[in-house]
């Protein structure tokens, strides 16, 4: 069949649904595509599931978190992994190279899937967890840019962002800020204000 292009087996799990996907079977499975393949000259492209994600598999998707038995990836020249680092923003996935025999690993791509097809993009990124000095940091920051503020109201939104006093005492230091006493209230601001 000259015409076919590509041949796509979606899911491997749901075309073997009589042999075990944790079982060395599937060796045989990926063989004989990788041998229809080569003799065909058409690539096939397999979907497979990730197992959900436990505590030691790291960020992103990788070979480790593949669903069943390592033989599945076995023959693979490339494998492409998707997934939504973001859970504020399922709808932004990253699609990523997490194996391949034929060339260097490319950096993970974006994109969104809806009515109107595929959208490709920058790779949505796990968003970074601030610790208490950043957010600290960009506290006093934003506090401080308008000019100096009254100690007693500081304190006051500092217990409501829930950072420690510790935490603002210290990052007051690094960014050079000040504290003075004026008509008998302490005022905080940036350098000499």
């Amino acid at each position: 069949m000259p015409e076919v292009r590509i041949v796509v087996v979606d899911s491997l799990s749901a075309a073997c649904a009589r042999r075990d996907e944790n079982s060395s079977q599937m060796l045989q499975v990926v063989t004989w595509l990788a041998t229809l393949a080569r003799d065909t000259g058409k690539p096939i492209l397999v979907t497979h599931h990730l197992r959900k994600r436990g505590l030691l598999d790291g960020d992103g998707p990788n070979l480790d978190r593949l669903r069943g038995s390592s033989s599945i990836v076995q023959t693979a020249r490339m494998v492409w992994a998707i997934d939504a680092p973001d859970s504020a923003q399922p709808e932004r996935l990253r699609l990523s190279v997490i194996k391949s025999n034929l060339a260097r690993f490319p950096s993970p791509i974006g994109l969104s899937i809806d009515e109107s097809g595929l959208t490709f993009g920058p790779a949505p990124e796990k968003p970074r967890v601030k610790n208490e000095s950043e957010k600290a940091r960009e506290f006093l920051l934003s506090e401080l840019s308008g000019g100096p503020v009254k100690k007693t109201v500081l304190d006051e939104k500092v217990r409501k962002a829930g950072i420690s006093v510790r935490a603002i005492k210290r990052v007051k230091d690094d960014l050079g800020a000040v504290s003075r006493k004026v008509s008998g209230e302490w005022w905080w601001s940036f350098g000499k204000r």
